[in-house]
Formats: structure tokens, sequence, C-alpha cells
């Protein structure tokens, strides 16, 4: 497969602008600035300090974080599938359907198309448009999947990198469209955490045409544990755990992501704060001249009349400031487009001082 262009790659910014990797400010990656849940990291200094947990392999069928995931999200332990990242998934499922073509809207999380170009995939493109945010409109959607009868269907709700939220029942009414004309949608939740009541998690569990994407580490900020997990039918999910390799994660990992769930106080102050410092950082990204998106996760899409590749190397090489250049996202080749977590307040405050001096027409 092709290297894919992410956020988070901190090592490659310092080796690029110079200075020390550990003193940027990486806006680049979505994860939660609150940190891991404290039991998270009380689980990985006991793991860490035992030496027979470190010798043994991990539990094959991984049977008690299929328990926690079971009790989190309310559904069959069969319908689980525990892989490392949301792409090893989706990687898992395209091997196990071998789809003749898959609809793709875009932009999109760039894994999707690197999978699709691995396994020799057509996609066919939905564009989505700045002028309606990015919003998926589901009538034509719908169109699309008549006209041209894919096998799969990619989506994300929240929308990576715009942050649109689709609406769970608009998207219910596109499942049974779908069916109609057998169909299976794959819909991407990794930021659904920040509006669990939109999640369509449990309806995957009895659904033989919808597989939900799950992520555990950008929420529980634990990214370098690489935990995702995804949710279908029992019958679909046993076809997809046949592509996936044996022993997918971690011990280290499985122990962690169990620790993270279950903490109902850390996940309802992760919402909160995100709410509430998102709203106030994207009026002041507006304040400054920018076209700040709606979104309904921990990050921004801005659109800037600057370059958006020369002002993330301003940024970078001035302020030690990492900012997701999107002009690797199809349909935001035009270098206009930036997209930025939401951190804590001081950080976002560092970020527009930063923004305030590096705008051309500032």
């Amino acid at each position: 497969m092709t290297q894919a262009v992410h956020g988070g790659d901190v090592l490659s910014a310092a080796e690029r602008y110079g200075g020390d990797a550990s003193k940027y400010l990486d806006f680049s990656a979505n994860i939660n600035p609150l940190g891991p849940p404290q039991a998270v990291l009380q689980v990985l200094r006991e793991r860490a300090a035992d030496a027979d947990a470190l010798s043994r392999y991990p539990d094959q069928r991984y049977r008690a974080l299929r328990e926690a995931l079971a009790h989190h999200a309310a559904v069959p332990r069969e319908s689980i599938l525990v892989a490392g990242g949301g792409p090893a998934l989706f990687d898992a499922v395209v091997r196990a359907l071998r789809p003749a073509s898959c609809l793709l809207p875009v932009p999109a999380f760039s894994e999707y198309q690197r999978v699709l170009n691995a396994t020799q995939t057509p996609a066919i493109r939905f564009p989505l448009r700045a002028q309606t945010n990015f919003a998926l409109n589901v009538q034509e959607l719908q169109a699309a999947l008549l006209e041209h009868r894919p096998r799969l269907c990619v989506l994300t709700n929240p929308h990576n990198p715009s942050g649109d939220l689709t609406d769970r029942d608009d998207l219910l009414a596109l499942i049974a469209f779908a069916h109609d004309i057998d169909a299976i949608l794959l819909i991407d939740e990794a930021f659904i955490d920040y509006v669990p009541e939109q999640s369509l998690t449990q309806v995957a569990a009895r659904c033989d045409n919808l597989i939900v994407l799950r992520s555990l580490t950008k929420f529980y900020a634990m990214p370098a544990m690489r935990v995702g997990y995804g949710v279908t039918s029992p019958a679909l999910a046993a076809t997809i755990a046949a592509q996936i390799p044996s022993w997918p994660i971690t011990a280290l990992a499985a122990d962690a992501a169990v620790a993270a769930l279950g903490d109902d106080a850390y996940e309802q102050r992760t919402r909160e704060a995100n709410e509430r410092e998102r709203t106030r950082f994207a009026h002041a990204l507006t304040a400054l001249g920018l076209r700040v998106f709606p979104a309904h996760a921990n990050f921004l899409l801005v659109e800037t009349e600057d370059d958006a590749s020369l002002l993330t190397a301003r940024l970078a090489e001035r302020r030690r400031i990492l900012v997701r250049d999107c002009s690797s996202y199809e349909g935001l080749e035009n270098g206009r487009f930036l997209r930025v977590a939401v951190r804590l307040p001081a950080e976002n405050d560092r970020l527009i001082e930063a923004l305030r001096a590096s705008l051309r027409r500032s």
C-alpha cells in the first residue's frame, strides 16, 4: 500500500522544520486533550511491572475486552470485531466482502482509498460540497446507490474532516434503502463518542447490511495503543473476523481498553469540555476572518484565503505548532483548508495568536 497522509506525525515535522519534537504543539491529530482515564495509566503501570504478564501471549479471543465492549455498547459479544484500529478493520471488511465497487463520499479519510487501491476495488466518488458544509444529502446518495449498485458504501459520522453530522433517522432510512438494493453500508463512527445518542452501533448488531466501526483511542486519548472495534450481525462478523490476523492487538492494549471503558464521569466531562471549548474556539477563529465549518466532534475544519501548505509550514517553522493541511484530501485540493483539533483553552489561545501573526491579511 502507498503511504497515506495523516496528522500527528510530529517526528517528521521536527525533521523538516527543526527543533525538539517534544516542544511542538500538535493540532493535527484529534486526540482528547484531557488525557487518558486514570484507570488506563494505572493498569499500564501494573502490567509493565508484571514479568509474568509480559511473557504471555494475548488471549486470542480477547474475552475480557469483548465482554467489556459488549457491555459498553449493549450488543452481543458475537457481533464484535477487534483489531488494531479502524484501517485494519476496514481492510478486513473489504477483503471479506470483495465488493465489485465501493461508493465513497469525498473528502474522506485517506485510509479508505488506500485499502481500496490495495485490494483493486474500484471507488465511485460521491462529492460532498463546501457550499453545503459538506453535509451528506441522503436523497442524492440514494440516487447514486440506485445508479451504480455498489456492494459497499462507506460513510463517516461525524464526518472527517468537516465534523458534519448526519442525523440518525436519515441514516436509518438509508440503511433500509441500501438493504432493498443489496448494498452494505459501513459507517465509521470514530468520533461518535462526542454525540453518542446518534450512534447506530446497536442497530448494526441486528442488521445484516450495516457495519459500524468505532475507535477507543481518540476519545480516550491513547492512540499509542491502537485499538478499534467493529459491530455487525454475528454472521457477517464471523466472515470478517476470518480476515483479521491472530493477536491483532497487544495484551497491554487490550487491558488498557478494558480499563478505559465505563468511566461515565470521564466521558461526560470530556463531552462537556469539548462542546464548551469548541464553541469558543470556533468563534475566535471566525473573528480572524476564517470560515469555520459547523462540527460535532473534537476538531474544526477551517477555510482560509491563504495557501494552506504555506500557512502550515509557517506555523510549524516559526511557532512550533502543527495543523492539518487538508490539501491531500480529495475535494480539498485547492489548498485553502486546514483542520485543527480542539485542545485545552490555553493551547487553543496559542494557536489563535499564532494565526493572527501568520495570516497574510492580518
